[in-house]
């Protein structure tokens, strides 16, 4: 008599969301001038609003996308994005193949992302960091993965995403107020000293702000604040500070509205040179080569030719 076989006896798992294949994912820092022509294609498209804000027209609907909300595009879909002129956008897209029926229930949705489900979009974009080389196209594909992957990179990259995707079909029909958020990529702590901290930098990020200006602020010795957020954040303060004013002064150049001079003044750099010092060391780029290296990529993406030199490679999304 054989051995019973009580595993071929289980129900077989039917997964509510089968993802089949993630074809592309991208994180774009656009110029207030970026315009895509739009495309349709047979697979879904995220699209979501990290930063700033973003025109989208789905087939006949236009409407504004605003930041840390997101929106689905499905299969066929005609769809295209543009920057309203005034706003430089950072917008995630991840395009992928899923054909389970409780798909449907994003068609023509928009929603208010929670911090949780921002965390998980930032999870995607990191993992994909890992695994493949940051190339404008479609991501996905095996000429752009690199030589040595993170470990079980890409198996994380559709696990966060399914886990995303579930968490968003359970909190479909809440009612949640659009308002302008940090971005999915700015950390929050469990330590409110250091948010609260992180708080007083953004709101006075154009400010001359010194170790003694921040303790008399937040009522707290020099030594202990320094301390505290080192070892929560692993960074310095000023070493923070610094990280919160590139990303402001990328947003400026994209906007294109004042000189590299004007943002250095704004954003508290002591002079143009040193400002693009400290933009180089944290980008990789010059102010003028990050300029073009936008102009370059909303140019490809379009259809065009490239702008930039080609000795400048496209930026990747930091932490």
């Amino acid at each position: 008599m054989g051995a019973y076989d009580f595993v071929a006896d289980l129900p077989r798992f039917a997964p509510l969301l089968d993802i089949r294949r993630i074809v592309s994912l991208f994180y774009f820092e656009f110029s207030k001038h970026y315009s895509f022509p739009g495309e349709r294609h047979n697979f879904w498209e995220l699209v979501y609003a990290d930063r700033g804000q973003i025109e989208v027209l789905a087939e006949d609907t236009t409407f504004t996308l605003k930041e840390g909300e997101l929106v689905f595009h499905q299969p066929n879909e005609f769809h295209r994005l543009w920057s309203n002129g005034r706003v430089a956008p950072n917008v995630m897209i991840v395009t992928f193949v899923c054909e389970s029926p409780a798909m449907a229930a994003f068609a023509g949705k928009i929603m208010t992302t929670t911090p949780a489900e921002r965390a998980a979009l930032a999870a995607i974009i990191k993992e994909a960091y890992g695994v493949y080389r940051p190339q404008l196209g479609m991501v996905c594909h095996d000429a752009l993965r690199l030589p040595e992957p993170t470990l079980g990179g890409e198996q994380m990259i559709y696990l966060t995403l399914a886990q995303l995707l579930i968490t968003l079909l359970r909190a479909q029909d809440r009612n949640v107020a659009a308002k302008p958020r940090d971005p999915f990529l700015s950390r929050q702590y469990a330590d409110a000293t250091v948010n609260q901290v992180i708080l007083y930098l953004k709101q006075h990020i154009d400010a001359p702000i010194t170790l003694d200006v921040l303790s008399a602020a937040l009522f707290l010795s020099k030594s202990s604040l320094k301390a505290r957020f080192k070892a929560v954040t692993g960074q310095s303060i000023m070493g923070y500070l610094k990280a919160l004013r590139i990303a402001q002064a990328k947003q400026y150049i994209r906007e294109q509205n004042e000189s590299f001079t004007q943002i250095a003044l704004n954003l508290g750099f002591d002079s143009v040179r040193y400002f693009s010092t400290c933009f180089k060391q944290a980008t990789g780029f010059t102010p003028t080569q990050y300029a073009r290296s936008v102009e370059q990529d909303a140019a490809v993406l379009a259809g065009g030719e490239p702008t930039r030199d080609e000795t400048a490679t496209a930026p990747a999304p930091r932490d």
